[in-house]
């Protein structure tokens, strides 16, 4: 940093020279990176103290030797890299070092670029290494690796499309991982870079690795990012392997870097952290670009502001104590909540210490991505065992009202007057809301499922308007308003109905005086620009389906939180925190979204997106008479399935409607009884979920019996998870259950005709 002198101050001008080596000294031992300089000759010139520590030997021991003189058997190819940078002026940037200390080998990633004098002349070689060794061991663990990495990692075949690529793309870039496979790699790089990058390809195919290829990518906003790329082409299987690394900030900053004239700036602005200077009573007197990004001021506004100017209030009350703490001590180390110029708070992990001058010198690292990642790998741990948790609890439940279902057909025939009839009914009717709330805790934990068919959504909530409207208190007006013209929607009805009832009844709870509900619908098209301005809403045709009440409104402070499971701001006992939970997770299977207009006191708006089928809904009003259920000749079905209750039920059923029945209480069991009577049995119906031997080994047993057994599964597990695992075995036809006797006559009567 070049301060003006007056002439002949030359006592002044060498006080301030020693002060300035210092600094120097001072900012390169409290950067989080191992430093060093070497003159043209490869001799060091100065290194930092957390490169002496890592090696093992005093600062001191280092000065004017070479690598090969300090020992090291990689000096050659340090000292090549050095004359590179010093002949041509470039930068070496991002190569993978072996370094050998007394605890053993450690692997630096390390830049190089020219140390210049003040006339600008090379005068030697800046290093900046980062210690990647644990990196280097974890590198085993690709899974890992590959999805918590924060570079940029991929696949990519010889063909310059991309396979496979880690989330970091997408935070770096914006696109999805479809759009970036779906796509050349060209189609991502600015055309200014295409020529650079194909020639980097043909080294690579020539069996030449890259190390430190940088090139420019598009982010979907439009802007672009500078990547540095390690690249390993393995011919064997004709896929390339890539780490890349965003170094945009880094390129920003060798910029400045660039036009600065001095050596100690240079070193100020290519800090990743942020890095302040302040007087002994706190109050800023420099800061880096990266300290201006983190809080969103530029250099101007922060000279001159107080640190507790830009933290919380509880933190503005502690930096009496931190800086004596600092003045007493070495150095000072502790994570701070800082306000940024917008308002926004976020935790940053601060390094102070006192500097020769009197002055302070603070390094500030966000810590707000890595504690990010850490809330949100704990919360996938408690939701892998919610989900756990719901599949077993699933499994009872719907094994317990599974012979509720078949029960109703068989005592409908018992019934003697309307009255009996509405029992059953009621009966049949509760077993549904059991069945349905069941579906409605796994929609969470376990994803979303049903069947997929046209359903007109007008229909959908006229079928509800009299239901809701018979249960909602009289002081709630419920009103329908739907356009003309309603497209159609693929989905399944059930799901459709319990989005319509959770958002109602969400309604109902935040308007506790009374109110109004109004539910619109309407066809919607969105285009490309809504879509870049609405996150998560792809363009496309959609019916947009409202629901509006006049109630309290949700608070800002927890709008974020609201589609949480669990969630709720209700009294214990009122409310499960399960509604708009499921709402979103149905909506979302079927390819829609959901968005929220709120304010306090004035109500709020859920407003439900669903991919449409560009064509007018039928409106078939007209009620469908029962179908006659299916009725077997004879045929032998062997049902296999730990439940007595079930198995008793299963076979009275069939053997009311013309079957036969075997029965068996696990796999190994319909086994032997198969293998006995497999000339006789026409279908085996069997449960997936049993103990001794499961409904998957026992498929794969019969397979081995008679490989064209035919087979229907069942599960009270989702249905996706068990019939993927059925699929795996060939298993054509499944049924969820709980189910009703119809549905498993249609089904065995399907499989017996085809």
């Amino acid at each position: 940093m070049n301060l003006p002198l007056r002439p002949n101050d030359e006592a002044a001008s060498s006080h301030l020279a020693v002060e300035r080596e210092g600094e120097l000294q001072l900012i390169l031992d409290s950067v989080p990176a191992l430093v060093f300089y070497k003159d043209r000759e490869g001799r060091f010139l100065r290194v930092n103290r957390q490169l002496a520590q890592l090696v093992g030997l005093p600062p001191a021991a280092f000065i004017g030797k070479t690598d090969a003189e300090m020992g090291s058997s990689e000096g050659p190819r340090y000292h090549a890299d050095d004359l590179r940078v010093i002949t041509t002026g470039e930068p070496v940037r991002q190569v993978e070092e072996p370094l050998h200390t007394a605890g053993g080998i450690r692997w630096l990633l390390t830049d190089k670029v020219p140390l210049r004098d003040e006339s600008g002349r090379i005068i030697g070689v800046i290093g900046f290494s980062v210690d990647i060794t644990e990196r280097k061991r974890a590198e085993g663990d690709h899974d890992r690796l590959f999805n918590l990495s924060l570079d940029l990692l991929c696949i990519a075949g010889f063909d310059g499309r991309l396979k496979q690529v880690n989330p970091a793309w997408t935070k770096c870039l914006g696109w999805t991982a479809g759009e970036l496979t779906s796509r050349p790699m060209l189609d991502f790089i600015l055309p200014e870079d295409h020529a650079a990058t194909l020639a980097a390809r043909a080294r690579l195919f020539q069996g030449h690795p890259l190390r430190g290829f940088e090139n420019r990518y598009r982010c979907k906003d439009g802007s672009f990012r500078w990547l540095s790329w390690n690249v390993q082409a393995v011919v064997e299987s004709r896929e390339v392997f890539s780490v890349a690394h965003d170094v945009t900030e880094r390129k920003q900053a060798e910029a400045e870097r660039l036009l600065s004239e001095a050596r100690y700036r240079t070193l100020f602005e290519y800090a990743p952290d942020g890095i302040v200077i302040a007087d002994a009573g706190s109050r800023y007197l420099d800061a880096n670009a990266a300290m201006c990004r983190m809080l969103g001021y530029t250099r101007e506004e922060l000279i001159g502001l107080h640190a507790s100017d830009i933290v919380t209030a509880g933190e503005a009350a502690h930096i009496e104590s931190a800086l004596h703490s600092i003045h007493s001590k070495a150095d000072y180390h502790r994570e701070w909540q800082f306000r940024r110029k917008d308002g926004s708070v976020f935790t940053a992990e601060v390094i102070a210490t006192l500097m020769p001058d009197g002055n302070l010198l603070g390094m500030i690292r966000d810590l707000t991505e890595r504690k990010r990642l850490e809330a949100q790998f704990l919360r996938a741990q408690r939701m892998e065992g919610i989900g756990t948790l719901a599949s077993g609890i699933a499994h009872d439940l719907n094994n317990a009202l599974l012979p509720i279902l078949m029960s109703v057909e068989m005592l409908s025939d018992l019934a003697r007057d309307d009255g009996d009839r509405a029992v059953l009914a009621t009966l049949e009717s509760s077993a549904q809301r059991a069945a349905a709330l069941v579906r409605q805790v796994l929609s969470f934990s376990c994803g979303v499922e049903g069947q997929r068919i046209p359903v007109n959504p007008v229909l959908v909530v006229r079928d509800l308007l009299k239901v809701l409207r018979d249960t909602f208190p009289k002081n709630i007006d419920l009103r329908f308003q739907p356009a003309e013209g309603v497209w159609m929607v693929t989905g399944d009805p059930t799901q459709m109905h319990q989005v319509i009832v959770n958002l109602c009844v969400n309604a109902r709870d935040a308007m506790p005086g009374g109110g109004h509900v109004t539910i619109t619908m309407e066809n919607r098209v969105l285009d490309e620009t809504y879509a870049v301005m609405h996150p998560g809403s792809p363009p496309g045709a959609y019916v947009l389906v409202q629901v509006e009440d006049s109630g309290t409104g949700i608070p800002a402070a927890i709008r974020d939180r609201i589609f949480e499971p669990f969630f709720t701001t209700k009294e214990f006992g009122k409310g499960t925190g399960l509604g708009l939970s499921s709402t979103q997770a149905i909506v979302k299977s079927h390819g829609g979204f959901i968005e929220v207009y709120s304010e306090v006191g004035k109500g709020t708006t859920f407003g439900v997106y669903l991919p449409a089928n560009p064509a007018p809904a039928v409106v078939d009003e007209t009620i469908k008479q029962p179908a006659s259920l299916a009725q077997g000749h004879g045929e032998l079905i062997l049902v296999v399935d730990d439940e007595a209750a079930i198995r008793d039920l299963a076979q009275r059923t069939l053997e009311r409607h013309g079957y036969r029945v075997l029965l068996a209480g696990h796999g190994a069991e319909a086994v032997a009884i198969y293998a006995r009577r497999q000339a006789e049995i026409a279908v085996v119906l069997t449960d997936m979920s049993m103990p001794v031997m499961d409904g998957p080994a026992l498929v794969h047993s019969l397979r081995s019996i008679n490989p064209k057994v035919a087979v229907i599964g069942s599960s009270g597990l989702t249905s996706q998870e068990s019939a993927a695992r059925a699929a795996g075995e060939g298993l054509r036809h499944f049924i969820p259950k709980p189910y009703a006797a119809e549905t498993l006559l249609a089904v065995l009567h399907e499989v017996l005709a085809g």
